[in-house]
């Protein structure tokens, strides 16, 4: 029945981060009166894909739930960004290469109201000045990065010896287990400030444009795969001269 109402839904991120290939391009352009445009890509690996048709073929939809910012339909899409002066100009999902894409274009009159909205409620992103008058931006991942690697367990102090050197063995195994479950997985994010950089720590940076990147080398360099990485290794900053820029601002950054 066309009409019946199946979801089925995913409340974790990183159920879709491990589920095999899954990429993610996203880039937020700032102009200096506070409006700009979002434009997001993600692509789906095959089991996430597989889940999708499966979902269709019962007559319903595959959700990210009503807690996740992970987008995985067109509804969600409008969901996700609600707002004033916050407009959703295009949103298409479709299957290439067998693959699910899913692409969107928001557009926004004021970047205050998008950082409200669902999509960015666990990237926490500020705007403000710094002490030198700059414009600074600095957000994380958005929840990103959450489930990623091997968890952070502590060994308990009271383990014998043998029940160590086992502990450290199960951890190597998880993490052994856990590589090529990332192989696929790259998450771009890209902001463009409204003048030239002055500062940031984006992976790589042109003029007005910082880009991160995040694949299984740069986890593995976080130290994901041994339950090291926490999100504020994903916190993205940077920084550009204020001249111009009349959007209204929160107090001064460190």
């Amino acid at each position: 029945m066309r009409n019946r109402s199946v979801a089925i839904v995913i409340a974790a991120v990183a159920a879709v981060l491990l589920s095999g290939c899954f990429e993610m391009k996203e880039e937020l352009v700032l102009n200096a009166d506070g409006s700009g445009v979002l434009t997001g890509k993600y692509i789906f690996g095959e089991q996430m894909t597989a889940m999708v048709g499966m979902a269709a073929g019962m007559g319903g939809e595959m959700t990210s739930g009503d807690d996740s910012n992970l987008p995985m339909t067109v509804e969600d899409v409008k969901k996700m960004f609600k707002g004033p002066g916050i407009e959703v100009k295009e949103a298409k999902a479709e299957m290439v290469e067998g693959k699910q894409n899913l692409t969107y274009r928001v557009a926004f009159k004021d970047v205050n109201e998008l950082f409200k909205t669902k999509k960015y409620k666990d990237g926490k992103p500020v705007l403000s000045k710094n002490a030198r008058g700059e414009l600074v931006l600095e957000m994380g991942s958005g929840g990103m990065g959450e489930g990623l690697g091997a968890p952070d367990v502590d060994m308990p102090e009271d383990m014998t010896p043998e029940m160590q050197e086992m502990f450290k063995q199960q951890q190597k195994a998880m993490m052994a287990m856990m590589e090529p479950m990332l192989k696929g997985l790259r998450m771009e994010f890209t902001v463009v400030m409204p003048n030239a950089l002055t500062t940031t720590n984006a992976h790589k940076k042109d003029g007005r444009r910082a880009t991160w990147v995040y694949d299984l080398e740069k986890l593995k360099e976080l130290g994901a795969l041994e339950g090291k990485m926490d999100e504020n290794q994903m916190k993205m900053k940077a920084a550009c001269s204020a001249k111009g820029v009349t959007l209204s601002l929160a107090p001064k950054a460190e």
